[in-house]
């Protein structure tokens, strides 16, 4: 019988991946970014939604001036500079925005990146509306020299979705960094585990399930 999809190569890739998760300097959050991209809004768990919806990847928040080390290089050094969600999601039935962070490494938490996206949050909630990321947007494109780029996000970018008064920060990381930094009650912040995503995706149900079980192996790095 024929397998329903490349079993071998899903294998060789992610076990290839996950490998290199163990070298210094290698870039691993990249690629995988790329793989979980293409599943994210349907497999997060259900107290977060059962209807998200992807807006974009690589979503630029504009930091402020005490935000400035660390920034995009692709921006100007006047106030113009970004840090970026992996992930912007958006759930209709609680029309609220997500902001969802991918950490493969257990030490990749960092505060100033978290300050930024919680003050962005305090900000849509006593403003009432998301409204002010559609404009930073474009004041963050006219700044860039990658303003093509900036013109194409624009471009998909509905406004409906900045419309809410709500947003949620979640991290995916390994369980080291969820078990250090999830005890503290915060209601903008959601820590989840590689092993809390759904076993079942609605795209490439088997591609999924293999992806996951490997992924589930960055909870527990010792045992690999």
């Amino acid at each position: 019988m024929a397998k329903s999809y490349d079993e071998g190569f899903v294998e060789a890739l992610m076990k290839h991946l996950l490998y290199h998760c163990k070298i210094p300097k290698v870039q691993v959050e990249r690629a995988l970014g790329a793989i979980l991209g293409l599943f994210i809004a349907g497999v997060l768990p259900p107290t977060l939604g059962d209807d998200l919806k992807m807006i974009c990847a690589e979503f630029p928040l504009r930091k402020a001036s005490r935000d400035i080390s660390g920034c995009d290089q692709s921006t100007t050094s006047d106030g113009k500079q970004s840090t970026n969600i992996d992930w912007l999601l958006h759930s209709e039935k609680r029309d609220q925005l997500l902001f969802v962070e991918l950490k493969t490494a257990d030490t990749g938490f960092r505060s100033t990146q978290h300050q930024t996206y919680l003050r962005v949050i305090d900000r849509i909630r006593r403003g009432k509306s998301a409204s002010f990321l559609l404009a930073d947007v474009v004041t963050i494109a006219k700044a860039s020299r990658k303003r093509a780029k900036y013109a194409e996000l624009l471009n998909c970018l509905d406004e409906q979705y900045f419309q809410c008064d709500d947003a949620r920060l979640v991290y995916l990381a390994p369980e080291a960094m969820v078990a250090a930094h999830s005890g503290r009650d915060d209601d903008r912040v959601e820590w989840l585990r590689f092993q809390d995503l759904r076993d079942i995706s609605p795209k490439f149900p088997a591609e999924w399930s293999a992806i996951r079980r490997h992924l589930a192996h960055l909870d527990s790095p010792a045992q690999d």
